[in-house]
């Protein structure tokens, strides 16, 4: 896992906000609610949010679903390292990395998870968690060609390209974020 990250993203850890900032060239940023509302309130937005995020994983995935899935999940500060908050929504999930921040507003270490393989069920689960900004995790596949980083509000996608960005994008033009940094 870490040659292949380190061959495929080598400009960023694995989190999503560096990894943004790392990729802006190829990365995307999609809402999950309608009017980019962040957090859901019923049973119906959660639907919206799993049907949105789902439609784009699809895409990605290619037909490989969900058993190929390799999911990279997040837990900050020594407490998590033992009980795992994102962990403990991921099976079988071992301990592969550790990131310590070195921006001072962001205290401690994030420890890293990687699981292959989810069910519907666990993943459904995780993108809730993460909805609700409960859990952090960046989805993808065996060769890291593309990350998936859901947060709460949303979540942004890089690319191995320019133009596999844009016709992620160009097949979602209503889920878009106003931003210009979401395109």
């Amino acid at each position: 896992m870490t040659a292949a990250w380190e061959r495929t993203w080598p400009n960023a850890e694995p989190l999503g906000y560096r990894l943004r900032e790392a990729y802006a060239e190829r990365w995307v940023r999609f809402h999950s609610l309608p009017g980019s509302k962040r957090y859901a309130e019923s049973a119906k937005e959660y639907a919206e949010i799993l049907r949105r995020q789902r439609a784009l994983l699809d895409e990605l995935m290619s037909g490989l679903w969900p058993e190929h899935l390799v999911v990279l999940s997040e837990d900050w500060g020594h407490e998590d390292l033992g009980t795992g908050r994102t962990r403990s929504l991921v099976r079988d999930a071992w301990p592969w990395r550790r990131v310590v921040e070195s921006d001072p507003d962001l205290v401690g270490a994030s420890f890293i998870w990687v699981n292959i393989g989810v069910s519907n069920r666990q993943l459904d689960r995780l993108l809730r968690a993460i909805a609700d900004d409960r859990a952090a995790a960046i989805l993808t596949v065996a060769d890291l060609s593309w990350l998936f980083c859901p947060y709460d509000g949303g979540v942004d996608v890089i690319l191995p390209d320019r133009d596999t960005r844009d016709a992620l994008r160009d097949g979602h033009p209503q889920w878009l974020s106003d931003t210009p940094s979401g395109l």
